[in-house]
């Protein structure tokens, strides 16, 4: 049999209540080349009959024969997929009718571009909804990847030869953010970039992840940074600077901004060197922050000295005003 355009992989645990509008919303695409792969992780509700209340062929079933929990279910849809491109989708967000066929084209037509997401409305059951603003194009995305996650994974759709001839997969030591990782994997083959439309409805409910184990979900952007870091050739960064570094890209305040200082600077150093991310694009983004630090920072010793000792001082970052008022809260008591 000729294998399928895409395949979709669509895990899911004790979804009967949403289930079957995830999957309607597949099987009416205007694009039909495509097997849905739905692994049942041991569900204990009504979520297998719900499956087979389905009798179209492109769905491809599976059942686990234990709760295997997301990250190994997601392999196992990985490896069960024979598509040129792997789609994704939660079993409680509904994609809308053009999304795969919209998708398939623009990956088509542009061979570099090795995941592509899509604008996402997210909303509620009580009838509440908004769309996040998430970057467009490559070096936003790429850049993106340091400071947050900048494709809703239920969007995604990617091509499978980085997954079937490298051995590419989501990263069992990073729960909870194992599509972030994966997007950061991939970059290493071409492109990432998200769809200038909304194809995906995405719910939000209280059951969901992200809403129910907030604090693993938190760990795992940590632990995905982590990955970022030392691929970029910083080894050694302390769970400290994680923590700082996380504050400061959910714009929370810093209290000792010199070692933060220090590690922005370290991170364009061994950027430059590996060159992972756009070094101009991601020097800016850099450079920004390590400007508003220093204009936004209390009094403390050690700040004007850390300023001059810094390559980007001599880049005019800060005009000679704002120089000034650093240099007297450096020698202002704390």
């Amino acid at each position: 049999m000729k294998a399928p355009f895409v395949s979709i992989v669509l895990p899911v645990y004790n979804g009967e209540n949403y289930l079957a509008q995830a999957i309607q919303s597949l099987l009416n695409q205007s694009f039909t080349d495509f097997e849905l792969i739905v692994i049942n992780d041991c569900s204990t509700d009504a979520t297998e009959e719900v499956i087979h209340s389905f009798a179209d062929p492109r769905i491809v079933y599976a059942k686990n024969e234990r709760n295997m929990h997301l990250i190994p279910t997601l392999n196992k849809g990985l490896s069960l997929a024979k598509g040129k491109y792997i789609a994704r989708m939660d079993h409680d967000d509904i994609a809308l009718p053009n999304r795969l066929k919209k998708q398939v084209e623009f990956l088509e037509a542009h061979p570099e571009v090795m995941v592509l997401g899509t604008l996402i409305e997210r909303f509620s059951d009580e009838g509440h909804s908004f769309q996040p603003k998430l970057p467009i194009e490559p070096d936003d995305m790429a850049v993106s990847l340091l400071f947050f996650n900048p494709i809703s994974h239920p969007s995604a759709m990617f091509r499978s030869w980085p997954v079937k001839e490298h051995g590419l997969q989501y990263n069992p030591n990073i729960f909870n953010a194992e599509d972030y990782a994966l997007w950061w994997d991939m970059r290493q083959f071409g492109d990432i970039k998200n769809y200038p439309e909304v194809l995906l409805r995405y719910r939000e409910h209280p059951s969901q992840i992200t809403v129910a184990q907030a604090d693993t979900v938190s760990s795992g952007h940590r632990n995905a940074l982590a990955h970022f870091f030392a691929d970029m050739g910083l080894e050694s960064v302390s769970e400290a600077q994680l923590e700082s570094w996380m504050a400061l890209c959910q714009g929370q305040a810093i209290p000792q901004v010199l070692p933060v200082l220090h590690f922005l600077e370290s991170i364009a150093q061994a950027n430059a060197k590996s060159q992972k991310l756009p070094v101009e694009a991601l020097n800016q983004r850099l450079q920004k922050m390590w400007k508003n630090l220093l204009l936004e920072a209390k009094p403390q010793a050690g700040i004007w000295k850390a300023f001059k000792a810094s390559a980007w001082s001599k880049q005019a970052l800060l005009s000679p005003k704002q120089q000034l008022r650093l240099w007297v809260k450096s020698t202002l008591k704390c």
